[in-house]
């Protein structure tokens, strides 16, 4: 399943949601960290499970970069 697959340990917000996303001055902001090292895209599969919730937009750009 994971053959060929490099993973870094990355550092992670812990509490992704809607409600500690906002920006400041134009700038994008995220806030109420429960910060651990997990891989890169551990965020996104508890986002999942618990179905919290990010806009669309927000989600799109991720994907992109």
């Amino acid at each position: 399943l994971f053959d060929g697959i490099s993973v870094k340990p990355s550092v992670l917000h812990g509490d992704l949601w809607s409600g500690n996303i906002a920006s400041t001055g134009g700038e994008p902001t995220i806030f109420d960290p429960a910060t651990y090292y997990g891989h890169h895209e551990a965020e996104w599969g508890a986002r999942s499970l618990l179905k919290a919730s990010l806009e669309r937009p927000f989600c799109m750009r991720y994907l992109k970069s």
